[in-house]
């Protein structure tokens, strides 16, 4: 059964709701949609003389509030609203972007886990046939399937490398990609 005594002009301005048309009214006939919580914290407030500071979205407005709560006297509460739409959604974007870069980093590692495995295959291909070629009884044929290996091995390093290079290069923007 809260009665609302008094609004201010910036009230009247932000709502589009004037002073005339709900002072004296009770606040759920002005505001028949009120957050069951925001009735309970009224009456903490009012009560209790209690005092409460929080962040809320107004979908009427399309805006967000930080409203501060407090009870001048025992049974009454007063309600101080400060628009904090740019703030909030300078929030919310940071923390989309703070989620794609979360998401890119792990992208990120993804990738450098599959490169070390891709460049280790060619590798140790070159390092065992390169093993194999200091036996001193090998075949002159053995002996050129063990360079082929360790050739063709190493052409596959030189172009994993080169990949790299190259994605590196797109991620700085050094490098445009021709479709």
């Amino acid at each position: 059964d809260y009665r609302i005594l008094d609004v201010n002009p910036i009230y009247e301005i932000q709502t589009g709701i004037p002073a005339k048309d709900i002072i004296g009214k009770k606040a759920l006939d002005v505001f028949p949609v009120m957050k069951p919580s925001w009735i309970k914290i009224c009456a903490d407030v009012a009560l209790k003389q209690n005092t409460y500071s929080f962040v809320d979205y107004n979908s009427t407005t399309n805006k967000y509030y930080e409203t501060n709560a407090y009870s001048p006297k025992k049974g009454e509460f007063a309600l101080i609203f400060r628009d904090v739409t740019a703030r909030e959604n300078k929030r919310v974007l940071l923390e989309k972007a703070y989620e794609k870069a979360s998401e890119n980093e792990k992208l990120k590692s993804a990738f450098l886990a599959n490169m070390s495995h891709e460049i280790r295959t060619p590798m140790n291909a070159i390092l065992g046939c390169s093993a194999l070629l200091e036996n001193d009884d090998l075949e002159r044929e053995e002996s050129l399937r063990y360079l082929s290996h360790i050739k063709s091995s190493g052409h596959r390093l030189l172009s994993i490398i080169s990949d790299i290079m190259d994605i590196s290069k797109i991620d700085a923007q050094q490098q445009t990609l021709n479709y």
